[in-house]
């Protein structure tokens, strides 16, 4: 969870769909947001170079109070699993994060 109400998952562009999360900090800009509020998802396209390392975010143009801005940076901190295949490069993801889904009765 990258802050207390949200959720976040990722989806890999391109193969390993399964690449593993090693590390992922707390968004603190998303600590001032009340889940509700949120009207869609923060989606935010990144690539990761071969060893696991957050090279680029990919900003929309909108970015209502920095929350997008501080998201992108502390995705920039995020770690993931090293690649070992014979010809390395790097892999784009997307991180999608939303509110929490209450659960149901």
């Amino acid at each position: 969870r990258p802050a207390e109400g949200f959720e976040a998952r990722i989806e890999w562009m391109s193969e390993p769909k399964n690449r593993g999360l090693i590390f992922a900090p707390s968004i603190e800009a998303l600590w001032d947001v009340d889940p509700k509020e949120l009207d869609e998802p923060i989606v935010l396209v990144f690539r990761v170079n071969p060893e696991g390392r957050v090279l680029e975010v990919q900003l929309p143009l909108e970015d209502e109070a920095g929350v997008i801005a501080s998201t992108a940076a502390a995705l920039m901190k995020y770690r993931f699993e090293p690649l070992e295949a014979e010809v390395p490069r790097d892999q784009y993801g997307t991180l999608l994060i939303s509110a929490e889904e209450e659960p149901g009765p």
